[in-house]
């Protein structure tokens, strides 16, 4: 086997850490956890690993350059850069419509021909609209908008594959760029006016007399409550508030006639409740800021938050009336936010690897491809998987999708290329992960290995993977894109030290946690 081949497979411990960044404990939910000054104890021990953590976190990475000058400046200068940065001009975009004109006129063929060019546009405008996001996250002049426009997009959740229009699909990405780090209630109430979500769970069909329930369910159980935190009757008399808030030439459309004007008790509050009056009455739950400030502790930590750390988040967030810079900034200037539970404790998604990869080496490979390879990994941008959204932790995980992880990190670098995979067939199986990589042990416990990696890694086959890393090559191929990675750009002088050194080295650039012994050896 070619030589490169075996020299990726002796960096999968390395990229074990880099996806997952470790395995760590529970962070602390007692007294100690909750500082009366955190603010002065974080600046006592601001460090370079501290930097690292919060641009990891709140953005997408940072070199080592980037690392280094913000060390001493303190952690409120750059907790401040990260909330302050203003989000540029959004995509251009436009709503896809069929000329309906030319439609009545044209005979069967060409109604056939005007509708295939319409989805072609549409679906044009979709891949450059991806393209364009994918791009912006690389360059980083805005990281911690990109990143609530991640977790909006996993938690406000409509996908293409359903709404069929990019345009609308767009708009909506666009609301959480505009209400991402602003007031929950105000991207609450766009999302019950959002066109793209009000076709992804049929509320557009939603109309008095025969409620659909699909929206009021998941506005409660995903959107605002969770689950326990209201009944069926909650549910259905919602729906009834909801009617006739649809979609009429792909944008919203209030149709008053299909409306319910009844009475309606929802949470034990009655009247002629309709959207704005669901608003108002969910945000008063205390189920609502508790389940808010749990998602976004985990979505940031990588952990399952305590109940004294939710208690005192939603606290934060009902007393800042639901803006979240306020609970951002207190979380990034909390201790316990930098704990050693936190650090490293979670797994990377596939736009976090991708783009972080680029981040940290100073890479600018094609969005096309970068959007390959998180496909490929199971996150498609305009694609949650479902109402849910996609999944956390381990769940990214499986052997066969760590190998793939590597060989799409080791085709950025120029370290596989696609002369070796067609003149390698037996490196390519290796490569695609269709052998279980030995030795896993350990890594991760038993149970999550059985329950999730292994499920995961069964449901595709080696051959679907090599058919995706071969898609992820050609474009690179097609975009003429040359790997320029340099690791004496990278280490400097570092370069000549020994071996043991020039890993140590990369260990600490490129990893935000300690670099464990057994790493090294």
């Amino acid at each position: 086997m070619n030589i490169q081949f075996l020299r990726l497979t002796h960096l999968i411990p390395l990229g074990l850490m880099l996806a997952t960044g470790g395995w760590c404990q529970d962070i602390p939910t007692g007294s100690a956890a909750i500082r009366r000054d955190p603010s002065s104890e974080l600046r006592a021990a601001w460090s370079a690993r501290h930097v690292e953590h919060l641009f990891n976190r709140a953005g997408f990475g940072a070199t080592t350059r980037e690392v280094e000058s913000w060390v001493g400046r303190g952690p409120e200068a750059l907790v401040e850069h990260f909330l302050g940065a203003q989000p540029g001009a959004f995509f251009s975009y436009r709503i896809e419509r069929v000329d309906r004109h030319a439609l009545l006129e044209a005979d069967a063929v060409q109604r056939r021909a005007l509708l295939n060019a319409t989805r072609k546009a549409d679906r044009v405008q979709r891949d450059r609209f991806i393209d364009w996001w994918f791009d912006g996250m690389v360059d980083g002049r805005q990281p911690l908008a990109d990143r609530m426009v991640l977790f909006w997009h996993g938690h406000f959740t409509s996908s293409y594959a359903t709404v069929r229009r990019s345009g609308l699909m767009i708009q909506q990405i666009g609301q959480f760029r505009r209400h991402g780090l602003g007031n929950f209630a105000s991207l609450l109430k766009e999302m019950l006016h959002d066109p793209a979500m009000l076709i992804y769970l049929d509320n557009d069909a939603n109309r008095e007399g025969s409620p659909n329930e699909n929206l009021a369910r998941e506005v409660m159980e995903l959107f605002t409550l969770g689950v326990g935190n209201y009944t069926e009757r909650d549910v259905s008399e919602t729906a009834r508030a909801l009617t006739g808030y649809t979609v009429g030439d792909q944008v919203f459309l209030f149709r008053k006639k299909t409306h319910d004007l009844g009475r309606k008790e929802i949470l034990g509050i009655r009247g002629r409740h309709d959207a704005d009056d669901v608003v108002e009455i969910l945000l008063n739950q205390q189920a609502c800021a508790r389940w808010i400030a749990s998602r976004v502790l985990e979505y940031f930590e990588g952990l399952q938050p305590g109940e004294q750390r939710v208690a005192r988040y939603a606290s934060l967030l009902r007393d800042a009336d639901y803006e979240i810079k306020p609970m951002l900034r207190a979380l990034f200037l909390d201790p316990a936010f930098y704990s050693g539970a936190v650090v490293g404790a979670k797994v990377l998604s596939p736009v976090d690897y991708m783009v972080s990869i680029c981040r940290r080496l100073e890479i600018q490979p094609p969005a096309r491809a970068l959007s390959a390879a998180t496909q490929a990994l199971g996150q498609e941008l305009l694609g949650p998987p479902n109402v849910k959204g996609w999944e956390r932790g381990i769940g990214w995980l499986s052997t066969s999708r760590l190998m793939q992880r590597g060989n799409f990190a080791g085709a950025l670098l120029g370290v596989v290329t696609r002369k070796a995979l067609q003149s390698d067939d037996r490196a390519l199986e290796v490569l695609a992960g269709m052998e279980a990589v030995e030795d896993m042990e350990g890594v991760f416990p038993a149970e999550e290995m059985s329950a999730t990696m292994n499920a995961a890694a069964s449901a595709e086959s080696g051959q679907a993977r090599a058919k995706n890393l071969r898609r992820f090559m050609g474009a690179l191929k097609h975009s003429d894109y040359m790997a320029k990675f340099s690791l004496v750009d990278l280490l400097g002088p570092r370069i000549a030290g020994e071996d043991r050194a020039i890993v140590q080295a990369l260990c600490s650039d490129l990893l935000g946690i300690a670099t464990p012994p057994e790493t090294l050896s």
